[in-house]
């Protein structure tokens, strides 16, 4: 994430831009599983990536809709956690 608005109730993430497409495409669009060192590195790079959202962040973050279409994959196959969504605060 490179910034983050927040106003009100307006608020807006800003992300690099990713060109390697969704996890879930780089997954199940391929001819082959990828091997099972790259997927316990992606893994591990997701829960690194939510710990900071709950634990690293003044204010902590839940994301409630983790799935391989909201994990994007960066030009060196790292995994990024985006799609918040559009929730109101109780």
């Amino acid at each position: 994430m490179i910034g983050y608005c927040k106003e009100g109730n307006h608020r807006i993430l800003v992300f690099e831009f990713i060109p390697g497409g969704s996890l879930g495409s780089f997954i199940f669009d391929q001819p082959e599983m990828p091997p099972w060192r790259w997927r316990a590195e992606t893994a591990i790079g997701i829960a690194k990536g939510l710990e900071y959202l709950h634990y690293g962040c003044t204010f902590p973050i839940i994301h409630c809709d983790i799935k391989p279409d909201n994990i994007l994959m960066d030009h060196m196959e790292n995994p990024k956690i985006t799609d918040f969504g559009n929730r109101q605060a109780p």
